[in-house]
């Protein structure tokens, strides 16, 4: 559930990027929205576990939306901590998924142990530890589960706005049923002796946030690469003018030149110079 706000995110920086390399004046009512949408995602995600992880105590929703609204700071925190672990998935996928299974258990730790955001990710890496293979089977089962979901409107012979909001719909009712799934490995795990105690997590968060924001910057550099490329070619250029530039005029005054003016050497030379130049205007 927390890390389909996470790929959410992920999926609006890619258009984040592409609204930037476009013309276009809704880019900060794009921005607006988005923010809005994820909070509301983390809020309801918190308040939905709260009642799960707490049970008959903490039913009613008003009270879950309270507690989640009182935690809203290490849930905030915690997604944005995740979203910089997300940035693994740009160092060829693999370490993205091997945290992935590795923090899965990290917002449920969150709700039902009060941990910080820090301590939830180093928590549910204990949790997991030595039975890496076990949960990644379960996770995957989730991530086809979720992919079923959201492809099973696309399906139907509907017209696109009414596919999207069965998607919303089905997305919705299938949240909950993903959230009790992972509080079962959670709870599976934590009465198998799998105990964790209370440590610097700040120390030790770091390598794996490092990797992260290693990927981030890999998608940095490659994204404002793009960027510029396309701005350069709707400008008119491209980057081939701009490794010619412009012809010069004794150069073009040479071309007028008729090739019994010149000395044979210096008309072949002219020609093969002429050549790819002919060649690239035509081809503009």
């Amino acid at each position: 559930m927390f890390f389909s706000a996470l790929m959410r995110g992920i999926f609006f920086g890619e258009g984040f990027f592409h609204s930037l390399a476009l013309p276009g004046e809704n880019t900060a009512l794009l921005v607006a929205s988005v923010l809005l949408m994820l909070a509301v995602h983390i809020l309801t995600a918190g308040a939905v576990l709260r009642v799960i992880t707490e049970g008959d105590s903490a039913a009613s929703p008003r009270n879950a939306l309270a507690y989640a609204w009182g935690r809203r700071g290490d849930l905030f925190s915690l997604f944005f901590l995740n979203f910089l672990l997300g940035g693994a998935y740009a160092l060829f996928i693999i370490p993205g998924i091997i945290f992935q299974v590795w923090f899965s258990l990290s917002v449920i730790v969150l709700i039902a142990e009060g941990r910080s955001g820090t301590e939830a990710l180093l928590a549910s890496r204990e949790y997991v530890r030595g039975h890496d293979w076990a949960v990644f089977s379960r996770i995957g089962f989730l991530v086809f589960f979720a992919l079923l979901i959201s492809s099973a409107a696309d399906l139907l012979p509907l017209p696109s706005p009414v596919r999207q909001g069965l998607t919303f719909v089905l997305s919705a009712l299938a949240g909950p049923f993903i959230a009790i799934y992972l509080y079962r490995i959670y709870h599976s795990l934590k009465h198998h002796g799998k105990g964790v105690n209370k440590y610097p997590a700040h120390r030790r968060i770091a390598p794996y946030l490092a990797l992260g924001m290693l990927g981030w910057a890999f998608i940095l550099i490659f994204g404002s690469f793009f960027i510029l490329s396309l701005k350069s070619y709707r400008e008119g250029g491209g980057m081939l003018d701009r490794l010619l530039g412009d012809t010069p005029p004794a150069f073009e005054e040479l071309k007028e030149l008729k090739g019994d003016e010149l000395p044979p050497e210096a008309a072949e030379v002219l020609h093969n110079l002429a050549a790819p130049v002919h060649v690239y205007e035509i081809a503009r």
